[in-house]
């Protein structure tokens, strides 16, 4: 599995099949949605973490440094 990016919308994967060297065309992208649109990087933050089953509702716990936004 292969990240493409991100958008306000979603986070796009690329799932490679393997012998698709041999093969071209048997990867598949996936789009995963955000339960809502994501306009700034705090609200990626907290659509990604969502995403992944660590929600963080918008507090500080989930930041790396420890400082607040």
């Amino acid at each position: 599995m292969r990240p493409l990016g991100a958008d306000r919308c979603g986070l796009r994967l690329r799932i490679e099949v393997p012998g698709a060297v041999e093969n071209p065309g048997k990867d598949h992208d996936v789009h995963l949605a955000w339960q809502d649109s994501a306009t700034t990087v705090d609200e990626l933050r907290v659509q990604m973490g969502l995403l992944v089953g660590c929600p963080v509702h918008g507090t500080d716990a989930g930041r790396l440094d420890g400082t607040a936004s």
